[in-house]
């Protein structure tokens, strides 16, 4: 149903106009009506009006003056003009200004006011088509830019050039493309007891995984490993979180492939400036599954992969591995310490001296 503002000064027309139309059959209601133009713009302006039926001559700003500040203020509706004979020249003017029809007050009737109403229903169910196929390419022009981002993101976040603004390819995005995203990798583990699975078969597992999600993940395979990225919007409208689409992925994967992947996710929306940073960070903890096994998804947070500073002196690097019943004195993480544990350990531990490690027995969280 739409809304129709009447103004005209003649308290006659205005009760002509509202005892011989049937509002509501034509697809209208007489919403609200108005002595002059002032009236009129402050309603336009606080009430939802879709179309306005004016006299041209008013006291005060007059029916022409309406016209050209109705369009100035961007109004789309139809505007159809009351008139007499002796207003031509002001009919001509009007229908230049942007009045769509006039309307003889000596005609008027129930039967023809009925025409002009169903001519502006007409209009303005057309008006709304074209808004939504506008509306609906723009939305497809925008999801496939967003696409296009993300397919490029994907390859750009896991190539070893060197990162720097200049480089980042979305840093410049106009604001429509600036949306938050979110980061999962899935590696997959060689076994000695079967074939590592084809990196083409888990894409099409992680595809079926998130397919119930209305947005689509975009996805770049790396040597072994799948970077995955979708929009959080998507993820958010869906009703899923990430966390638990990801452990579904984890206990699939296992079924059909026998072996569990290491997969890695970012816990918060990220934004595209960020996903370098952040892929590097779901990297570096790639090396909490030694501890925490591949039973789960594992979040990627910056405490996970910061290593608690220590120091080594050049004398205790230098001495021989100790026996292994015996466990270092600086050692907190209270593994067993077997040959492998310790030279695991010790390796890293003796590299952290002059490189910082990743992760190390040192850094391991207390739970563990």
């Amino acid at each position: 149903m739409y809304n129709l503002l009447l103004v005209d000064d003649e308290p006659l027309i205005k009760v002509a106009f509202q005892s011989a139309v049937e509002w509501g059959k034509n697809g209208f209601l007489l919403a609200a009506t108005a002595s002059n133009g002032q009236e009129a713009l402050h309603i336009v302006e606080t009430q939802h009006i879709d179309a306005v039926i004016t006299d041209l001559k008013m006291p005060g700003m007059d029916g022409l003056a309406l016209i050209h500040e109705l369009k100035k203020r961007s109004f789309t509706g139809p505007i159809l003009v009351l008139s007499n004979y002796s207003d031509f020249d002001s009919v001509r003017t009007a229908l230049t200004d942007g009045a769509y029809d006039y309307f003889l007050k000596i005609n008027m009737n129930g039967e023809s006011i009925g025409e002009h109403l169903e001519k502006m229903a007409d209009l303005l169910r057309v008006q709304q088509q074209r808004q939504t196929e506008e509306d609906h390419r723009s939305f497809a022009i925008e999801a496939q830019k967003k696409e296009n981002a993300l397919i490029h993101c994907a390859q750009w976040i896991t190539s070893t050039a060197e990162s720097s603004p200049a480089s980042n390819p979305f840093s410049m995005l106009p604001e429509p493309l600036v949306f938050p995203v979110r980061l999962f990798t899935v590696t997959l583990i060689p076994a000695k007891t079967h074939p590592m699975p084809a990196l083409d078969a888990v894409t099409d597992l992680i595809t079926e995984v998130f397919d119930e999600i209305g947005g689509k993940v975009f996805l770049h395979t790396h040597e072994d490993e799948i970077c995955g990225l979708i929009s959080n919007e998507s993820l958010v409208a869906s009703g899923r979180t990430l966390d638990k689409k990801l452990a579904r992925l984890q206990r699939q994967v296992t079924t059909y492939f026998l072996d569990a992947p290491v997969i890695i996710y970012h816990d918060k929306p990220i934004s595209l400036a960020e996903l370098r940073q952040d892929y590097q960070l779901c990297e570096d903890s790639k090396a909490l599954a030694f501890y925490v096994g591949r039973s789960a998804p594992i979040k990627a947070t910056a405490h996970t992969v910061t290593a608690h500073p220590f120091h080594v002196s050049q004398a205790e690097l230098s001495k021989p591995p100790r026996s292994q019943h015996k466990m270092p004195m600086s050692c907190r993480c209270r593994l067993p310490f077997t040959p492998s544990f310790r030279t695991a350990r010790r390796s890293v531990c003796r590299r952290s001296a002059s490189v910082k490690p990743a992760i190390c027995c040192w850094s391991v969280p207390a739970r563990i």
